[in-house]
């Protein structure tokens, strides 16, 4: 079985099928339920960077939407949150 994300833990069980058909487990020491073979979803810093000048050098947000296909209200997120690190 796959070990749990959050905790790390190697005692999961299968627990049922998400909306979308994919397998889900449980994890009997601290109770998340996730998908074993889920894949991240956040932008590389090789990604972050290129857009986060374009909004510097005055690139509209909607502008970054269509050239690099990153929605807009990531890149507000980007910019409250500061620069990388």
């Amino acid at each position: 079985m796959p070990e749990c994300p959050a905790c790390g833990s190697a005692q999961t069980v299968k627990n049922g099928k998400a909306k979308n058909g994919t397998q889900t487990s449980l994890c009997k020491v601290c109770g998340r339920r996730f998908h074993p073979d889920a894949k991240p979803v956040a932008h590389s810093e090789a990604t972050r960077t290129p857009i986060l000048d374009a909004v510097h050098d005055r690139m509209s947000l909607r502008g970054v939407q269509r050239v690099f296909g990153v929605h807009r209200n990531t890149v507000i997120r980007w910019i409250k949150k500061g620069p990388p690190k």
